[in-house]
Order: C-alpha cells, then structure tokens, then sequence
C-alpha cells in the first residue's frame, strides 16, 4: 500500500509540474515545453478611442463615407466558461455595442460573421497584454456600410 502511495504522489508532483499559475492565467506546457494559454482574466474597464465610418450613397449617387472619433469605454466581464465574455462598450455620443457570452481563442481573439451581402456584418476583437483592439462591420443595404474601429488600454 505504501508503494502504491509513493508512485501516486510522484505521478501527481510530476503532473502539477507541467501546469503553472501565471500572471496571464493558466499556462500548460504542450509537447514541445512552450507554454499554452488555457484562460486569461481579461474582466476590467478598457478605455480608448473609436473610429466611426458611416458610408453611403447621397442623393447625386456618389459614394460618401462620415468619419467621427469618440472616447470609447468597454467594460468586460466572465461569461458562461472561462474563455467567454460579456463585452459592452459604450462611446461618448451615447451609444453602445453589446456581445454577450462571445467565446475567445486561448489567444485572447474573437471573429465572427453574419449575414450575406448587404446585410453581411463581422466582429473581431483581440485581447494582447493591456490591450482591447475591436473591429466591427455592417452592411446596412446594398450602399451602406457601418464600421467601428477602437483600440482601448486597461484601467
């Protein structure tokens, strides 16, 4: 009994070794000893700037595009797993884009499409160290396109 007590608690000593608690969140080893992000804590308040392009045809048919920047705020909390997300950001004019329970990679990024054509839209955002990076796009018609840029920094 006693054998089988000291080979049970080498096999787990040398099982916790390959999993280690970091600063970035759980790391396991892969085959090739680099590390492997397993889940990241990336909850917080981000803030930044956003680009606001508004695009379409005017009443001469020509082609126009409204560009506005804002201060953007996201506020991200868990979601229903530890790599997904509740993501709401809100910008000083007063609007908001909600994305709940969005599922990320172990890399921190989200991407997401929809629609077809005029109605095609896509989500893309990336979580790196501080950083929030948030791309997203909609088509609104067959000559109009909304699209929000913003890259915002933990607080």
């Amino acid at each position: 009994m006693t054998k089988v007590f000291c080979i049970f608690l080498m096999l787990l000593t040398f099982g916790i070794s390959g999993c280690r608690k970091s600063d970035e969140g759980l790391t396991t080893q892969n085959s090739s000893g680099e590390g492997v992000l397993q889940n990241r804590d990336w909850t917080g308040t981000y803030e930044g700037t956003s680009t606001h392009t508004y695009g379409s045809v005017n009443s001469s048919l020509e082609y126009v595009e409204y560009v506005s920047q804002y201060v953007a705020f996201a506020d991200v909390k868990p979601g229903s797993t530890p790599l997904h997300f509740n993501v709401r950001l809100t910008f000083e004019d007063g609007s908001e884009k909600i994305h709940n329970d969005i599922a990320f990679t172990n890399e921190g990024l989200h991407t997401s499409n929809w629609g077809s054509a005029s109605s095609a839209g896509s989500l893309n955002i990336q979580f790196t160290e501080n950083q929030l990076s948030y791309h997203y796009t909609q088509n609104c018609g067959n000559s109009c396109k909304t699209e929000i840029e913003a890259q915002l920094s933990i607080q």
